[in-house]
């Protein structure tokens, strides 16, 4: 009867072990993870002065608001 306990014991550690790795595992499954891209802890909008804005070639100033539109809407950037 003793021998039967004993031999009990590491199959109930091992299957509460088991079921407390699944609780962990399904528990972070369910919690909403915010992530932030890289390129919004290294990047930052582009903001020109006056004359570098009067200098600015067509293609220049389209990719400079593709990056500042891109940046506002993944990163939060404001609008300005």
């Amino acid at each position: 009867m003793i021998a039967r306990q004993v031999r009990r014991i590491p199959k109930l550690g091992a299957f509460l072990l088991v079921l407390g790795m699944a609780e962990m595992v399904v528990g972070c499954s369910l919690m909403p993870v915010r992530t932030i891209h890289d390129e919004c802890v290294i990047d930052r909008p582009v903001r020109l002065t006056h004359d570098e804005f009067l200098a600015l070639s067509d293609e220049s100033a389209k990719q400079i608001r593709q990056h500042n539109e891109t940046g506002a809407k993944v990163c939060g950037w404001p609008h300005k």
